[in-house]
């Protein structure tokens, strides 16, 4: 493969290691497990091995492995270590910090718990905010998750403070609704209560790639530890993928820079498909004169300071000829019967007034489309009422003097892509292989803590039945050796990989944004294919050190950044309509007859890209039902509601 060594090639290739793997080999066909082992920078005692290049690895062993340390993978630890099973997290970022919940010092988290029904209301709310785009069944087990887990309280007990009014209710609780937006929940506080546990977390720690047995299901992965350059295998009964998305590759971002895809990426190189590629969660982010923005003419990007918001602003959303745009649209009674068109409906508005020439992305021209910030400090109407604090620290720190209105820029969030998996447990098409990474749905706070339940509940079950599986000490030394490979190469007319992540971002930028058509895209992916082509074969790092290397880390990411950006690309010009959250100016009509549906993208050992689409055919909403619950989108008719 091209792109990545599949596991049919690790094996092919297994005899040149010859007898360097000799001493990892007896580590092999080990079964059972106690509590789990640590070692290395982090602290702890394990075991280690040698690849045939001399590169040492150190093994440590779980019941189960957790990839990821924000709210859905920390929340997974919790419920394997409350069942008694032992649990490794292992997180790419600074443990608490880390990815989307790091970013987020403080949050609304919304849960379905006082729905006052079996979950089916939630599922119909997250039909109208992804515009039908979901697994129903998968919807129903993370809803009731958050039902049975009482996500609020569990975040009480971790350590939020929530704001209660004078009857010590909880603000923004609502009863028999199907969700309820709460204040103030601090979903670092989740990772701090995962510590205080005792459950090893190994921070900075980046993962490679997957570990398979030689039956194919999940016997681990392997991972390197940024701090110092150290290689790790960690073996699990189970693993559960928990690493966010890939939005950082989107070249405009307001969250993590942790998510550069290596959990989608891994899914790809071993043949896993991947649905709702062409999709990524938009919020409207960026203050400017400040914020996240790339300079038209230079490409370079602007990080001073964000501010993110995004639902139910329309009261207070401007065109560029300070019109309000999205406000009569919301008048209509059918767009109030699920609290997830606030999401969609603000979307659509602004993507209407972007193509008619009524305000820009945001590119600091000053003609773009806008936030009336007055009063926000008091205006408790308004749910992201916090940001009058923000827009007030903010003066107070840079002496900038914030106008009355806000030029808002789209920028992700959070990318689709997701892998089909067992409704109730999470469980991917790669035995013992859980998945709790983003979906499509701006309601994912809810559901990444909801995931993290199921999959968490149903990876310790599996754990207590099952045996550490034996794995190819080859296959670990080839992953191991490419990673340090990719520290020592000194190719002719060399690229520096800060130069090649750059190149990525650039492209995502130009051609997967809010606004597409297929000139763009197609652009996109010629250069991104030029990028793997040419540009990949001649990167280096310019510090060849192993503590902390920026240079290197860059390395490792890029290989799963291209993967993640041309596959996305490559379903954006196979979806030919508009859909929320998904604007073609060259189809620009929602077209559910022949669209709704998901688009199962597949990369193939010889780096060939298959793309299968399947129509939603509906268990609790029926296509039918599915169809009746929106209005017409058509991005090409001016805004009649001005």
């Amino acid at each position: 493969m091209s792109n990545g060594v599949s596991r049919r090639n690790f094996l092919k290739g297994a005899g040149v290691l010859g007898l360097g793997t000799a001493v990892a080999a007896s580590f092999g066909a080990l079964s059972g497990c106690g509590a789990a082992d640590t070692t290395g920078a982090h602290g702890g005692s394990g075991t280690t091995a040698t690849t045939a290049s001399g590169q040492t690895y150190v093994i440590h062993a779980a019941d189960v492995i957790v990839v990821g340390g924000g709210l859905a993978g920390m929340n997974a630890a919790r419920l394997v270590n409350g069942s008694g099973a032992s649990c490794i997290v292992v997180d790419k970022g600074p443990v608490g910090h880390s990815g989307n919940s790091g970013i987020s010092w403080g949050h609304c988290m919304i849960t379905s718990e006082w729905s006052g029904d079996d979950g089916t209301s939630g599922v119909g709310a997250m039909l109208m905010d992804t515009h039908g785009l979901l697994d129903q069944e998968h919807a129903l087990a993370v809803v009731q998750a958050t039902q049975e887990g009482h996500e609020v309280a569990f975040l009480e007990q971790a350590g939020s403070v929530f704001q209660r009014d004078d009857k010590g209710e909880l603000v923004g609780k609502v009863e028999n609704a199907p969700f309820t937006m709460v204040p103030d929940a601090r979903n670092r506080q989740v990772a701090q209560y995962v510590m205080r546990l005792g459950i090893p977390v190994f921070d900075h720690m980046m993962m490679i790639d997957f570990v398979l047995s030689p039956d194919e299901g999940i016997a681990g992965i392997v991972a390197i530890d940024l701090r110092d350059g150290s290689a790790h295998l960690f073996r699990g009964k189970c693993v559960i993928l928990a690493t966010g998305g890939y939005h950082w590759t989107f070249g405009r971002t307001n969250a993590g820079p942790e998510s550069t895809g290596e959990g989608h990426a891994a899914l790809l190189r071993h043949g896993v498909a991947l649905k709702d590629m062409e999709f990524a969660h938009y919020d409207f982010v960026g203050a400017r004169p400040f914020g996240y923005r790339q300079d038209k003419e230079k490409d370079q990007l602007e990080v001073v300071m964000t501010g993110s918001i995004a639902g139910s602003i329309f009261p207070r959303v401007y065109n560029k000829d300070m019109q309000n745009y999205a406000l009569g649209y919301f008048s209509d009674p059918k767009l109030n019967e699920f609290p997830g068109a606030a999401f969609a409906g603000t979307m659509i508005t602004s993507a209407i007034e972007l193509v008619s020439g009524k305000g820009t992305v945001g590119d600091g021209s000053g003609d773009g489309l806008y936030l009336d910030i007055k009063g926000l400090s008091t205006d408790y109407s308004f749910p992201y009422a916090c940001y009058g604090g923000f827009f007030k620290d903010a003066a107070r720190v840079t002496g900038y003097e914030f106008p009355d209105y806000w030029e808002m820029v789209p920028e992700a969030y959070g990318s689709g892509a997701s892998p089909k998996v067992a409704a109730k447990t999470g469980e991917t098409a790669i035995p013992n292989l859980y998945s709790a990474v983003l979906n499509i749905t701006e309601l994912s706070s809810m559901f990444a803590w909801g995931q993290g339940y199921i999959t968490g509940k149903a990876a310790a079950e599996r754990a207590r039945s099952s045996v550490l599986a034996a794995f190819d000490p080859a296959e670990v030394a080839t992953i191991i050796d490419k990673a340090y490979g990719a520290l020592t190469a000194t190719p002719p007319d060399g690229i520096r990989s800060c130069e090649v992540h750059r190149s990525i971002q650039r492209a995502c930028y130009k051609g997967l944004g809010l606004i597409k058509d297929e000139t763009i895209m197609q652009a996109t992916l010629d250069e991104l294919l030029r990028i793997q082509s040419e540009d990949l074969p001649k990167m280096y790092c310019a510090d060849t050190s192993r503590q902390m290397n920026r240079d290197w880390q860059n390395a490792l990411e890029v290989e799963g950044m291209l993967l993640c950006a041309i596959g996305s690309v490559k379903a954006a010009l196979s979806r030919t309509e508009t859909r929320p959250l998904f604007f073609r100016t060259d189809y620009p009509k929602m077209d559910n007859d022949s669209w709704l549906a998901f688009q199962w993208v597949t990369l193939g050992d010889d780096g060939s890209w298959d793309i299968k689409k399947e129509d939603i055919e509906g268990t609790l909403f029926t296509r039918d039902d599915i169809k009746s619950m929106f209005l017409p989108v058509d991005i090409s008719i001016p805004n009649t509601y001005l």
